[in-house]
């Protein structure tokens, strides 16, 4: 409802299927120098998700009218959605992440060749993907926020300028910290304090238990959608 409000074309990719659980997968990348795959299905049979998008955003670009293209995903999603801004970042006008990281980056000890608008949110509560990464057994360690957002900053010539609260956002423990980076495309995190491995203003799909808690009045739609419009 919020992008057609906006007139904001939504295409929704479809991973390949996991066989142990319901739901999709991505080649996110890793699977080197001592980091995980993510996700392992996708990256053991070498899926080519970035064509796969490129593919997707000529077709889109064929049949519908698009301006310009933002990309955005969580968890496994966000880490492709790293990965493709690294690695096609012509095709981007911005890039999105929730609560996930530049595992692909990361793992191929990489820069990106080219300066990227981005947007980060991410939970310091997150169970699956941990604010400070860490080390999956048998399988490797997963990139960090800060390892991530280092690997833009410099990708974007940025630096940190700002870092403030936002005190509208508190909520039962919960609070919201906005990091702004200013330099070549900017960068904007959003460090949720106590927030899980969720969709800030989304629904609490899995129990707090197992994902962490959703931040109510955090909005992370319209949170993204104002971003992309100053990009």
């Amino acid at each position: 409802s919020l992008a057609a409000k906006e007139g904001v074309l939504v295409c929704y990719p479809n991973g390949t299927p996991l066989t142990v659980m319901p739901g999709r997968c991505w080649n996110g990348g890793g699977g080197r120098n001592g980091f995980c795959a993510v996700a392992k299905k996708a990256v053991d049979k070498n899926v080519d998700d970035v064509r796969y998008l490129e593919e997707l955003i000529e077709h889109l670009s064929s049949t519908q009218r698009v301006d310009r293209v933002f990309l955005a995903g969580i968890s496994n999603g966000a880490a492709l959605a790293h990965r493709f801004a690294t690695e096609r970042p012509s095709q981007l006008a911005a890039l999105v992440v929730v609560a996930g990281c530049n595992q692909h980056a990361a793992s191929e000890k990489l820069i990106p060749s080219q300066p990227m608008p981005l947007l980060h949110i991410h939970g310091t509560a997150d169970p699956i993907w941990p604010y400070d990464g860490g080390k999956i057994p048998t399988q490797g360690r997963l990139d960090s926020v800060v390892s991530s957002l280092r690997i833009w900053a410099e990708a974007n010539r940025a630096n940190l300028c700002e870092e403030r609260e936002l005190p509208e956002h508190r909520h039962e423990g919960l609070r919201v910290t906005l990091c702004r980076y200013e330099g070549e495309q900017p960068i904007e995190f959003y460090r949720v304090e106590g927030g899980g491995h969720t969709w800030p203003g989304g629904r609490q799909y899995l129990p707090r238990k197992v994902v962490g808690p959703v931040h109510p009045t955090f909005s992370a739609s319209t949170t993204i959608l104002d971003f992309l419009k100053r990009c």
